[in-house]
């Protein structure tokens, strides 16, 4: 898998959730560039397939716009339900 830049990974994966390992981030935090090690149209989808694997540094991150993020709070990563 190679890093890409953030912008790279918006093209590849629009409109999609996306685990990032290995980031490279300003120091405001903003992700510059990243290891794209899942993707998903859900932070649920996304969230079981990175499960259980080793990250250096590790961030979810949508590509697109967030409409409709409710209910993320009650999310456990844990044993990934939703409530």
């Amino acid at each position: 898998m190679e890093k890409l830049s953030w912008e790279e990974i918006q093209k590849q994966y629009p409109d999609q959730w996306v685990s990032l390992n290995e980031l490279e981030c300003k120091e405001n935090g903003e992700v510059i560039a990243g290891i794209v090690t899942a993707f998903g149209e859900t932070l649920k989808e996304v969230a079981l397939k990175a499960k259980g694997k080793s990250f250096i540094s590790h961030q979810f991150k949508y590509t697109g716009a967030i409409k409709n993020f409710l209910g993320f709070a009650k999310w456990d990563i844990g044993n990934a339900s939703i409530e």
